[in-house]
């Protein structure tokens, strides 16, 4: 029943944590009734997509950056956040649209760049596997080398 075809788009004003969002909101129609029915990953993508609006206008990462920033170093989410010391499930949940404090933003930012996610790397590595720790200090290294090139 998910058709292309089915699935239509409104202008929706919203508020996120205070402030008024206006995103296009997709929807599903039955084709049989011409009713509004409920579809769980149509409203788990507009929740990312009504998000990532409201992390772009407070300057926080979107969950795509976030998602980009944790590959460049050939992470998985739990090995990202223990890396740059936040809860094991928050990587997750950021990637998937909750909303990142400031502070926490701050530390994804600057894990980007490979010398301060080689510092950090070392402070959390009691969080990691030695084969983890191993394999993702290669990468930073690896990351490092690159960029004086």
């Amino acid at each position: 029943m998910n058709n292309k075809e089915n699935i239509k788009i409104r202008k929706v004003k919203t508020n996120v944590k205070g402030k008024t969002i206006e995103f296009d909101e997709y929807y599903l129609i039955d084709p049989i009734t011409g009713e509004e029915v409920f579809d769980r990953n149509i409203e788990i993508e507009n929740d990312i997509r009504l998000y990532d609006i409201y992390k772009k206008e407070m300057n926080l990462l979107t969950s795509d950056e976030i998602k980009n920033i944790r590959k460049k170093y050939d992470m998985n989410q739990k090995e990202f956040a223990l890396s740059i010391g936040v809860e094991e499930t928050e990587v997750h949940r950021f990637e998937n649209g909750s909303i990142q404090t400031e502070s926490v933003d701050l530390v994804i930012k600057l894990s980007e760049n490979p010398n301060i996610m080689y510092d950090l790397l070392i402070k959390n590595k009691s969080n990691l596997s030695e084969n983890a720790y191993k394999r993702i200090l290669r990468k930073v290294k690896n990351r490092l080398l690159s960029n004086k090139i």
